[in-house]
């Protein structure tokens, strides 16, 4: 008899680890998962090749609804732009409030509205601008990176086919090269 209950104990408890390892890599259970871009570069401005033009990201677009991939409109984050004007020896920047984020492999595409900026830049607070980031990688210690910009405009096409006003808009592609930093895309 001791043996049968040794028996049965030992089978019921192979077959509980067996369902709680069953239950915990189930798909129902998966993790958030985010696409992002992120990191910091200074592009070669080809009309001012000694002005200082850089732009930072820290964008993410997050989905908890059980692994699915993130809708690009469930963006959030930062943009920064910053240009010194050798010329005049001025520099100006804004920053706006990511609406959308797209990412695919090593490319993605993001939007903002302008939050803030400098005096000089007053007239573009509300207004979009546009990115697009290519992760080049690097070697040799240069960044193979790209980004592409567009805005202030009131306006771009939007970044989903919807006829909702207030859908996030697109970007064109990455036409600059950067002479220094890095940008890191993550898809979902």
């Amino acid at each position: 008899m001791a043996l049968t209950t040794f028996r049965t104990l030992t089978a019921l408890g192979a077959v509980t680890v067996t369902a709680c390892l069953a239950v915990s890599a189930s798909p129902a259970t998966a993790t958030t998962r985010e696409a992002s871009v992120t990191g910091a570069g200074r592009v070669f401005y080809a009309p001012a090749p000694d002005d200082d033009v850089r732009f930072t990201f820290d964008a993410h677009a997050v989905s908890a609804t059980g692994g699915r991939t993130p809708r690009p409109v469930d963006a959030r984050g930062t943009v920064r732009v910053y240009h010194r004007v050798a010329a005049q020896g001025l520099a100006v920047w804004a920053e706006g409030e990511v609406n959308c984020v797209m990412t695919s492999g090593r490319a993605a595409t993001l939007t903002a509205i302008v939050t803030r900026t400098s005096p000089e830049l007053g007239g573009w607070t509300g207004k979009h601008l546009g990115f697009t980031v290519f992760d080049g990688g690097a070697d040799s210690g240069r960044s193979h990176d790209q980004m592409g910009s567009t805005g202030p405009v009131d306006t771009l096409p939007k970044c989903m086919a919807s006829d909702d006003p207030y859908a996030p808009v697109m970007a064109p592609a990455p036409f600059f090269t950067l002479q220094a930093g890095d940008y890191r895309v993550k898809p979902a």
